[in-house]
């Protein structure tokens, strides 16, 4: 029987040698798109879904470290190595540190941002300007505090970030500080805030304090919901004693002495 034709695109030609291909070979061949970086392995197409699970474990990693160490202490092997995956890997998915940064800041102010409007959204149509304020306050703080890893590295790190970063014109950040300000103003035209509050300093006052938070707040002294309350407190009725007004009970300063003790403990 006669043996088929040699295809010369697929078979070596007579005397030649057999080389194994190498992921080298691979990089050189593969479109960038459809190749992704894995430690020692040929490069491999990665499904939409896995891509979309790989980047997100990405993020989740680098917002931990981001808010554990700081930007400038991270690098992405750290980030790659808490992802589980090899630090080439990355670049599938990120072109940079950056990048990663960049998107972890996105999902952190969105984060809040969203967490802020619902709560307010969700009470009653006839609750008062300072009651909508107060209810901000607190949703703000819970978010930085319980919701997830993006909020507190958003909080950590964007003040120490450069101007070319930092990105104030950001048009999530310069929304949600907008909405900020309407409240307050809201408030102050009601007549429950003094008329001679500057709302604009007072709004990056309120945001910027809330927001370190995240530096000290200890679950083991308070809980979220506690701090929150006392923190709307101390914002919207200040913490000084005026004329005529009872001391406070003995309890209350317990609660503030086992603030102060469990701080100096660490």
């Amino acid at each position: 029987m006669a043996k088929p034709p040699r295809d010369p695109a697929r078979t070596p030609a007579p005397g030649s040698r057999l080389r194994r291909s190498s992921s080298s070979d691979s990089a050189t061949e593969a479109p960038a798109a459809l190749r992704v970086p894995l430690a020692g392995k040929s490069f491999a197409p990665e499904t939409p879904g896995k891509a979309a699970e790989t980047r997100r474990q990405i993020l989740l990693a680098a917002a931990g470290l981001f808010r554990e160490k700081g930007y400038k202490a991270t690098t992405l092997r750290d980030v790659a190595e808490l992802a589980g995956m090899g630090a080439g890997s990355m670049y599938y998915h990120f072109s940079s540190k950056d990048a990663i940064l960049r998107e972890v800041l996105d999902v952190g102010i969105a984060t809040i941002d969203e967490a802020v409007r619902a709560a307010v959204a969700a009470l009653p149509g006839d609750a008062t300007p300072a009651e909508r304020l107060r209810e901000a306050i607190l949703a703000d703080l819970r978010a930085l505090l319980e919701t997830s890893e993006y909020t507190p590295a958003y909080a950590r790190i964007y003040n120490q970030l450069p101007a070319t970063i930092k990105r104030r014109d950001h048009p999530r950040r310069v929304a949600y500080l907008a909405y900020w300000r309407e409240l307050v103003l809201a408030a102050q035209r009601a007549g429950q805030l003094r008329d001679d509050l500057p709302v604009e300093i007072f709004v990056e006052f309120l945001v910027g304090s809330m927001s370190r938070t995240t530096e000290w707040f200890n679950p083991r002294v308070t809980s979220v919901d506690a701090l929150a309350q006392w923190v709307a407190d101390w914002i919207l009725q200040g913490v000084e004693r005026r004329g005529g007004e009872a001391r406070t009970d003995s309890r209350a300063a317990a609660r503030s002495g086992t603030l102060h003790a469990a701080e100096a403990a660490g």
